[in-house]
């Protein structure tokens, strides 16, 4: 109310009264300002605090932040990009539903060592995931450093659960910690079956819509350094159980073990030891695009110096880029059951799915001075998971070494197929060997296992003969078995082309060194493949019946060969079995059991191509000229690789003899020279009426044997062409065939 002066007024109060009234008022109001100032100034003093760039958390104390409850608070309160140091001692979250850490904000959770050894942290949750920490920060920075984390807890066999999730980041790093999160009960393991999954979107929180975007972001970087991952199954996945995209992953310095379902021994019966896809488990057709679009980088993945025991050690499934496996100790005890069959590899990598709308597409696996032992139990066995039926070898999927180019459906419910992609396989030592001295052994099937569609692949300077070697990864002389291969050393499936098996150009080192293999040193289904300079050590007898080129020391010649009659008929196992399908494929500079070349290739090499010669005669080369007599028929094949050649006497008192002589070239001319052999070739047919000239003899002192052919492109001696075989011994090898293509 106002009065004629304009001045507001108490209503129903006297004036005398209302001066009275109005100073108190305006100390109830000052008052009221006070208190606000006081507050807020309060209020602004806990936000700071609750801001700090460092926290500090102590397992007991005058601490604000004390135990496993201030250890969830300084998470939450520490500034973004903050550190939050945690000092000895253990923090137990609990048992309960909600005994586990979120980190949702950039930050470094780093252990502070006093003395009593990295602070540990550790739950018992009873079911889900995680079990320990949950990482949802996505385009944040995450590390953890010089902790210890631990699981107490049991879990039923088959649950899918994780100690640590990383859902979401730009970079997580792990670094110098150590993740105990599986454990021995007295009678059988348990805990956690993942200690590290890294992965978006399960499938259940994955929509139908295909063209919905991913509601987690995994993406920038992974590094795991130094640390030690133990967990019941599978202690390190990323992107099994929901889709990433990752540019880089680093995992160096680190000891990953998985001890498996059930106490058996020293059998490791975990499952893989380090677990990375591009698309996860619960891709299918429906789904794929969806995924293929989310996830589109090309991630460079670097795995180097870890010590890694599982079954399936390294599987590396559907990626682009590069992927680096350098100088680990892998260890592959035992098998794993699933999908219906046991499963056994040291490495594998797959290459990427074919992207039509991305033809640039790229992925090749560099694995390099590792060393990769197996050990296959004897069959049979007891189940080493409780839902599964005893092992057998029936059952069991060929256990691989090297595992490369696994092709589509693999894992996926869909009709995606592999990629090209090639690999790159040098240095590596290669062994097998029983669990124990009183333990029968049970071979592996192969050592270097190519299928899908793997091209341009390099493999050389591979031991899998064994012996006193240089551990390629701490350089100390250490005494290494032999790779036994039940099957083969080395297999090419029939999509495989243009890959090389041999020594590198100019270095001089033997191509590879295989050791034995109960059916074939190599077999091949593809195409334009070359085996060249590889060595074999092992009883290798040869495929079929004929003679048996013998040594002899002739004074002052050095070695020379003789042929001697045939013992019985060839039984296996040969050098080189090329089937039906295979087309281009190249052998030369060949050696067994370390003697230069002083055996008969055509004894040691099965093509099936040569059942049908009017088709296939001549598509693998084992010697790439060949001079044949006009009239008598006499042929010399030469591998001018190496000088290597066979000359074949026709007739009642034909024979066999190989030896080496000297290559020399020119323009349109290839020369063949030395001791026993002189032979000119025109390769340009410059005179029509003669192309090929020459004499040869079996032995210094026997008969010389004259070779004149006018044309050596029309011979039908064919490059490869190695003789007839026997009805009985083509059933017996087809046999043998349907055996292995059948595992």
């Amino acid at each position: 109310m106002k009065t004629n002066r304009g001045k507001e007024t108490i209503p129903g109060v006297r004036a005398d009264e209302e001066r009275a009234i109005r100073p108190r008022r305006r100390i109830v109001h000052c008052l009221w300002a006070i208190a606000c100032l006081l507050f807020f100034s309060l209020l602004n003093t806990q936000v700071s605090y609750s801001q700090s760039s460092e926290i500090h958390v102590y397992e007991s104390g005058t601490s604000p932040y004390i135990g496993a409850t201030g250890l969830k608070q300084a998470l939450a309160d520490v500034a973004e990009a903050g550190t939050v140091y945690v000092h000895s001692g253990t923090y137990d979250l609990g048992a309960t539903a909600t005994s586990f850490l979120t980190i949702s904000k950039g930050l470094i959770l780093a252990g502070v060592d006093e003395g009593g050894g990295k602070p540990e942290i550790k739950g018992g949750k009873p079911s889900g995931s995680p079990g320990i920490l949950l990482v949802d920060a996505p385009g944040k920075t995450v590390v953890l450093d010089n902790l210890k984390f631990s699981f107490y807890g049991t879990r039923p066999f088959g649950s899918t659960d994780y100690a640590v999730r990383v859902q979401g980041s730009s970079s997580f790093t792990l670094r110098n910690c150590d993740l105990a999160v599986a454990y021995f009960d007295g009678a059988n393991n348990t805990g956690m079956t993942t200690a590290i999954s890294v992965h978006g979107p399960t499938q259940s929180e994955f929509p139908t819509n295909p063209n919905y975007p991913l509601r987690y972001s995994v993406k920038g970087e992974i590094k795991i350094q130094k640390s030690t991952l133990t967990s019941w199954i599978n202690p390190l996945g990323i992107g099994f159980n929901g889709p990433v995209s990752l540019d880089k992953v680093e995992i160096s310095d680190s000891t990953i073990t998985a001890l498996g379902a059930t106490q058996l021994g020293n059998w490791a019966r975990g499952n893989f030891g380090i677990f990375f896809t591009q698309y996860p488990a619960y891709m299918n057709d429906s789904n794929r695009g969806s995924l293929i679009e989310a996830t589109r980088a090309e991630t460079e993945i670097i795995i180097k110096n870890n010590t890694i025991r599982s079954v399936n050690c390294v599987w590396l499934l559907y990626l682009k880029g590069i992927q680096r496996l350098e100088q680990n100790r892998i260890y592959s005890f035992g098998s794993w059951y699933s999908v219906g069959k046991y499963y056994q590899a040291g490495i594998t990598a797959s290459g990427y799915p074919h992207d039509v709308s991305d033809p640039t597409t790229y992925s090749e696996a560099i694995i390099k001075n590792n060393v990769i032992e197996l050990r296959v139990p004897p069959f049979p066995i007891a189940p080493s998971i409780p839902f599964a039926p005893p092992q057998t070898l029936s059952n069991t999927s060929p256990p691989k070494a090297i595992w490369l180019g696994l092709g589509g459906r693999v894992f996926y419910n869909s009709t995606i197929t592999g990629h090209f992609a090639k690999a790159t396989v040098t240095g590596n030592i290669v062994s097998s060997s029983a669990f124990s001295p009183s333990d029968p052994i049970n071979h592996p099937d192969y050592g270097i296992y190519l299928t899908g569609k793997m091209k341009d692949s390099f493999i050389s300077g591979n031991n899998l003969a064994g012996g006193m070697l240089r551990d390629p990864v701490d350089g100390e002389i250490i005494k290494f078995n032999p790779f036994s291969a039940k099957i083969a050393q080395v297999f090419l499936g029939q999509e495989t082309h243009d890959n090389y098996v041999g020594s590198e150009a100019g270095n001089g080192l033997p191509g590879n060194l295989f050791g034995p293999a109960d059916i074939a040193g190599v077999i091949c289904f593809g195409r334009n493949n070359q085996f060249i300079g590889n060595h074999f050590l092992g009883n290798y007898a040869g495929w079929e019946p004929g003679e048996d080129p013998g040594l002899f020391w002739l004074s002052g010649k050095g070695w020379r060969s003789v042929s001697l009659p045939s013992e019985g008929p060839g039984t296996g196992p040969g050098l080189f079995w090329l089937t039906d399908t295979s087309l281009g494929n190249r052998i030369a500079m060949t050696k067994l059991d370390g003697a230069p070349f002083s055996f008969d290739l055509c004894r040691q090499v099965y093509d099936e191509t040569n059942a049908n010669p009017s088709k296939y005669d001549g598509l693998n080369i084992f010697y790439d000229f060949c001079v044949q007599d006009d009239q008598t028929g006499d042929f010399l094949s030469i591998d001018s690789f190496t000088g290597v050649y066979i000359f074949r006497r026709q007739g009642f008192h034909g024979f066999t003899s190989i030896n080496t002589g000297r290559i020399m070239r020119g323009p349109c001319i290839v020369r063949l020279s030395g001791l026993l052999a002189d032979v000119t070739l025109d390769t340009c047919r410059q005179d029509p009426n003669l192309s090929g000239l020459g004499q040869v003899k079996r032995d210094i002192l026997e008969p010389i044997f004259l070779l004149r052919d006018r044309d050596i492109t029309d011979n039908t001696c064919g490059l490869n062409r190695c003789g007839s075989k026997s009805t009985e011994f083509v059933q017996r090898m087809k046999d043998l065939k349907a055996g292995f293509e059948n595992r």
